[in-house]
C-alpha cells in the first residue's frame, strides 16, 4: 500500500516487495491524502491525476530490486508575472462602491481622480450656431430655443472672419456669411430656410412646422421663400454705405409693397399660418426688426406692427435676443 496526496509536499511509498520507504519532494503543497497499491506485475504505475491542472507522474519499477525508482525531479517553475494594473482614472470617486459594491475594502488604497473635461459621445454632442448679433441667424437661434435644443452658439466677426471661439469661419462655412450651423455629427448646415425647417422636423412635438409631404408644409415653404427673397433680400442695400441714397429709397419703396402684403395677409390671424405659431414667423420677426436699424417706420401697417410685438413677447425670443445682447 502506498501514499501519494493530491498535493504533496512529500510523497511516501511502501512496495510490499521490498518494504522499502521512499521519501521525496513533489512540486505541490500538501493538502489531502489517497492511497493506492503497486501491482507486482506491472513496471510502472501512474498517480491518478486530482485535476486535470496537475501534473501525471510516472514512477518505475528499478530491476534490481524491484523498488520503484523516482525520475529526476524538476525544478518549480514560477507562474508568469502579470503587469501591475495601472488605478483607472475613470470612472469617478462616486462610483467606486457602486462598481465594486463587495470589495471596496480590496480597493481602498486606489486613488481615483476625476477627469477635467469628460469626452461626449458624438449622439449627445450639441450642435453649434455660428451667429453675428441680430442678423438672419438669429431666426435659428430663436427656434433652437423655441424648440428645447441642447446647443452653443459662437459669434462670428464678419470682417476677419474669425469665431470668439478661435475658429477660422471660412474653414466652417466657406461662404462666409451667417448662419451656420455645425450637427452633432459634425456636419455643417446653411441658409435659413433650410436650418429652420431642419430644426423643426427634428423636434416634431414643437409644431414649428407642419408635417412634411402635407400641403400645410408647402404653404409654410411658401412663407419662407417669400421671406427670404422679398423681406430679407430687400434689406440689402441698407447695409451697404456704397449704395446711392437714390437706390436706397428704391429699395424703401419696394418693403412698404411687401409690408402691404404682410398686413393684409395678416388679417386677424395671429401669425403668418394662421393660429400656429412657426418658424416662419421667428424669420419674419427677425427681418421686421431691421426696419427700426435703418429707420423705417411701420406705423402705416398696424397688423405688421402688433405681430412684431406679438413674437417678441414670446420667452424664447427675449432669451435669444438677451443671449445675443440684443437686449438687456
Amino acid at each position: 500500500m502506498g501514499f501519494a496526496p493530491l498535493y504533496p509536499s512529500y510523497i511516501r511509498l511502501e512496495s510490499r516487495a521490498s518494504r522499502r520507504r521512499l521519501n521525496f519532494r513533489a512540486t505541490h503543497p500538501v493538502q489531502n491524502l489517497i492511497s493506492f497499491t503497486i501491482p507486482e506485475d506491472k513496471e510502472h504505475v501512474h498517480f491518478p491525476a486530482p485535476h486535470r491542472s496537475a501534473r501525471r507522474r510516472k514512477f518505475h519499477r528499478n530491476p534490481a530490486d524491484g523498488a520503484p525508482t523516482e525520475p529526476p525531479i524538476e525544478p518549480p517553475t514560477e507562474p508568469p508575472t502579470k503587469p501591475p494594473i495601472s488605478p483607472p482614472t475613470e470612472p469617478p470617486m462616486e462610483l467606486r462602491q457602486r462598481a465594486f459594491p463587495a470589495a471596496v475594502e480590496d480597493f481602498a488604497s486606489i486613488e481615483y481622480t476625476r477627469p477635467e473635461t469628460y469626452h461626449i459621445p458624438p449622439e449627445e454632442s450639441p450642435m453649434k450656431l455660428y451667429f453675428y448679433p441680430g442678423a438672419c441667424s438669429l431666426a435659428a437661434h430663436i427656434v433652437l430655443r423655441e424648440a428645447g435644443f441642447h446647443f452653443d452658439i459662437d459669434q462670428v466677426d464678419l470682417a476677419t472672419k474669425k469665431t470668439a471661439g478661435g475658429e477660422d469661419y471660412l474653414a466652417v462655412n466657406p461662404k462666409g456669411y451667417v448662419p451656420a450651423l455645425k450637427l452633432d455629427d459634425g456636419q455643417v448646415l446653411t441658409e435659413d430656410q433650410v436650418l429652420l425647417q431642419y430644426l423643426a422636423d427634428k423636434k416634431p412635438d414643437s409644431v414649428l412646422a407642419p408635417k412634411a409631404g402635407t400641403m400645410e408644409r408647402y404653404r409654410l415653404m411658401e412663407w419662407l421663400a417669400f421671406i427670404a427673397t422679398e423681406v430679407h433680400k430687400g434689406f440689402g442695400p441698407f447695409w451697404n454705405p456704397a449704395i446711392p441714397a437714390d437706390v436706397k429709397q428704391l429699395a424703401k419703396e419696394r418693403l412698404a409693397v411687401r409690408f402691404a402684403f404682410l398686413d393684409e395677409k395678416l388679417g386677424a390671424s395671429p401669425y403668418l399660418m394662421g393660429e400656429h405659431y412657426s418658424v416662419a414667423d421667428a424669420y419674419l420677426f427677425v427681418i421686421l426688426g431691421w426696419a427700426d436699424v435703418h429707420k423705417i417706420d411701420l406705423s402705416a401697417w398696424p397688423k405688421l406692427v402688433e405681430y412684431k410685438g406679438r413674437i417678441f413677447a414670446r420667452p424664447a425670443v427675449q432669451e435669444a435676443m438677451r443671449a445675443e445682447k440684443l437686449i438687456p
